[in-house]
C-alpha cells in the first residue's frame, strides 16, 4: 500500500465524504466509508490511523471493508510488487483489469455517436439486401454527424467521418454527397480499387492517423475483402478482429455494411460475423412501398435492444431525404409467425441442415424469443422444417412425412416427433 494518511484524508474530502480528526487521538481520523457507504446514525464507520508520520495508514471500517477496496474507491490503490512485475512480463496482448476498482465505481456511460446505432470503440454491422439503401443510410448518418444533427430520429453528436467505399462510383458518390447536404470539412471519402482489408489495413491506419475521424464507414465487407469465404469463421475473424481492435484503440465508431443472404434478411455467412460485432441492424423494405424501410436490431452488446424504426428514403430533384416515418399498421401476430416460418423454411431449403442458433440468426431473430419458437413450431407443423436432433434443423424428408389423418387426431409428423425426442 503506497497511499499516505494525508493523501487518504485529502481524497475523502475531495470526493465529498465527511472526515474529521479524532478528538482524543490526534494521530487518527474518522470518516464515512467510501467502499460500503455505511452512514450509521451517530457513527463514523471508517477509522484512519497514522502508524508512522507521513507513512501508510491503517484503515478499519465497522463493516469490515477490505483496505484495498477502500483505497480503490478513493482512486489511491497501488499494485502490489508481484502484480506489477507480472504485468511487466505480459507481452502477448493480455491486459490485467482492475476489478476491485470496477466493483466500487460506476461504469462509464455508453459513448454514443448516434444512439442506438453508432458508439465510440464499437463495431456496428448494417445488413440488407441489394437496393435496400444501406449505403444511403450510412452516408445520411455521416452527414448528420457532420452537422451534429438528427437523421430518421437518430440524434448524432458532431464529428468527422471517414468512408472507404468499394461499391459506388465517383459520380454516384458526388450525387449523394450533394443531395444529402454534407457539411464541408466533415467527411473524408476514399474510393477503393484493388484494395483488400486483409493486406492493406495499414493504409486504413494511415488515413485514421492523418484525419482523426470520429467514425469509420466501410462499404462493403464483400467488396473490401474480395474473395473472403464468409462461411468460414477463421477468415471472417481475420478480417473483423483487427477492425474491432482498431475501433477500440482509436475510440472510433465503425460501421460495416454487409449483404443479406439470399434466403432471408439475416446477414450472409458464418455466425462468426455476428459474433465479431458489438451492434447489428438489418435494413429491409417495408411491404410494397418503394420508399419505406424498417431498421431492426438483431444484436446490441452495449445496451438493451431498441425497438424497430420505420424510415423513409426518397431521392429527387437533386435532394435526398432520409426521415423517420410512422410505423405501418401492425401485422397480426399469426401473420408474423407465418412469415417467419416461411423464412425459416426458405433458409434450410437453400443451406441445408443448420444449428438453431445459426438458423435464427440468418432469419434475423433471437433464437430464444417467443416469436422465433412459435415460427419454428409452425414450420414443423406445416411440414416445412424438420428437427434433426441435437438442436439441428433442416428441410423435411418428404418420404418420412405422414399424411394428416382424416378426422385429425393431431397431424404430427415424424420430424416433429424427432424434435420432441431431442
Amino acid at each position: 500500500m503506497s497511499a499516505t494518511t494525508p493523501a487518504v484524508v485529502a481524497a475523502l474530502d475531495r470526493l465529498g465524504f465527511d472526515v474529521r480528526r479524532d478528538e482524543l487521538d490526534r494521530d487518527a481520523w474518522e470518516a464515512d466509508c467510501p467502499s460500503c457507504n455505511d452512514l450509521s446514525d451517530g457513527l463514523w464507520p471508517l477509522r484512519i490511523t497514522e502508524m508512522v508520520p507521513g507513512g501508510p495508514p491503517r484503515l478499519r471500517c465497522i463493516s469490515r471493508c477490505d483496505e484495498r477496496a477502500i483505497l480503490t474507491a478513493l482512486e489511491l490503490a497501488a499494485e502490489s510488487a508481484d502484480v506489477a512485475a507480472l504485468r511487466d512480463r505480459l507481452r502477448s496482448g493480455l491486459r490485467l483489469l482492475d476489478t476491485d476498482r470496477m466493483a466500487v465505481t460506476e461504469p462509464p456511460k455508453v459513448p454514443w455517436l448516434g444512439e442506438p446505432l453508432l458508439a465510440r470503440g464499437a463495431v456496428t454491422m448494417l445488413v440488407g439486401r441489394e437496393g435496400q439503401g444501406k449505403s444511403m443510410l450510412g452516408l445520411a448518418l455521416a452527414a448528420a454527424i457532420g452537422h451534429g444533427g438528427t437523421v430518421a430520429g437518430i440524434a448524432c453528436r458532431p464529428g468527422r467521418v471517414l468512408v472507404i467505399d468499394a461499391e459506388n462510383g465517383e459520380a454516384e458518390i458526388h450525387r449523394r454527397v450533394r443531395g444529402l447536404g454534407v457539411k464541408p470539412g466533415t467527411l473524408v471519402y476514399v474510393e477503393a480499387e484493388r484494395f483488400d482489408l486483409r493486406a492493406d489495413l495499414r493504409d486504413v491506419e494511415a488515413l485514421l492517423a492523418h484525419y482523426r475521424p470520429d467514425a469509420l464507414m466501410l462499404d462493403s465487407l464483400r467488396s473490401l475483402a474480395p474473395g473472403l469465404d464468409e462461411n468460414d469463421s477463421g477468415p471472417v475473424e481475420a478480417v473483423l478482429g483487427p477492425l474491432r481492435g482498431l475501433s477500440r484503440r482509436g475510440n472510433l465508431a465503425t460501421l460495416v455494411l454487409h449483404h443479406a443472404g439470399k434466403a432471408s434478411n439475416g446477414y450472409r455467412g458464418s455466425t462468426a460475423i455476428g459474433a465479431a460485432v458489438d451492434l447489428g441492424f438489418t435494413l429491409a423494405r417495408e411491404g410494397d412501398d418503394p420508399h419505406r424501410r424498417t431498421l431492426t436490431c438483431w444484436k446490441s452488446r452495449l445496451a438493451a435492444e431498441p425497438p424497430p424504426v420505420t424510415l423513409s428514403l426518397k431521392a429527387g430533384e437533386g435532394r435526398i431525404a432520409v426521415t423517420a416515418a410512422a410505423p405501418a399498421r401492425s401485422t397480426p401476430a399469426a401473420s408474423r409467425t407465418d412469415e417467419l416460418a416461411d423464412r425459416l423454411a426458405t433458409i434450410v431449403a437453400d443451406r441445408g441442415v443448420l444449428a438453431w442458433s445459426e438458423l435464427a440468426a440468418l432469419a434475423g431473430v433471437e433464437p430464444e424469443s417467443g416469436t422465433a419458437k412459435r415460427a419454428r413450431r409452425r414450420a414443423i407443423d406445416d411440414n416445412k422444417l424438420a428437427a434433426r436432433g441435437r438442436g439441428l434443423y433442416g428441410p423435411p424428408d418428404r418420404s418420412t412425412v405422414r399424411p394428416a389423418p382424416v378426422g385429425g387426431v393431431d397431424g404430427r409428423t415424424v420430424a416433429e416427433d424427432g424434435e420432441q425426442a431431442a
